[in-house]
């Protein structure tokens, strides 16, 4: 499993942080801006067993400040988080039984997933996507959100892993690789 190349996508972090604590496993280090492939160990008192912890040390005069709907939107593609705190929104997310539950503070909302597979036999296609020798595999899958019920202030828009500009008229969210 790979995620990445070169940790080009990771540095983009220190356009907002001076340091970045890093707990995977057995492994605690930091990487900082001045320094940011020299990693600096950490004593920790336990191995964090659940996946990855960051902690990141905002910069002087970075503000961090989402409402309950920009912190909803930002999260709903990402499909390996499962918490994360923006300043003082705290952001849970649970997959159980074909639904995506999102807690954003003491607010739930609640969305049903479908996946729809599909295989790209265009190769060329393929081999377009593949970047730096990375191989794409020829499986993919367009995952869609459908809320239980209307959520104001939030607007249903295409994803990409993230959210992109694009705004749809009905409660949809869809998740395109």
């Amino acid at each position: 499993f790979e995620i990445g190349e070169k940790g080009i996508g990771f540095k983009t972090v220190f356009a907002v942080a001076d340091e970045v604590e890093i707990h995977s496993n057995e492994f605690n280090f930091s990487l900082a801006y001045a320094t940011p492939t020299i990693p600096k160990i950490l004593s920790f008192t336990s191995s964090y067993d659940e996946g990855t912890m960051m902690r990141f040390k905002l910069r002087e005069g970075f503000k961090l400040s989402f409402t309950k709907e920009e912190a909803l939107s930002l999260c709903l593609g990402l499909r390996n988080l499962k918490e994360i705190v923006l300043g003082n929104t705290c952001v849970k997310i649970e997959d159980i039984n074909h639904q995506r539950i999102i807690t954003v503070n003491d607010f739930q909302y609640i969305f049903d997933v479908f996946k729809h597979k599909f295989e790209v036999t265009n190769t060329i296609a393929l081999s377009e996507r593949a970047d730096g020798g990375k191989v794409i595999d020829k499986t993919q899958e367009i995952t869609y959100y459908i809320s239980e019920k209307s959520i104001p202030n939030f607007k249903y828009k295409l994803y990409a892993g993230l959210p992109t500009e694009i705004e749809f008229a009905i409660p949809l969210v869809v998740d395109a690789p």
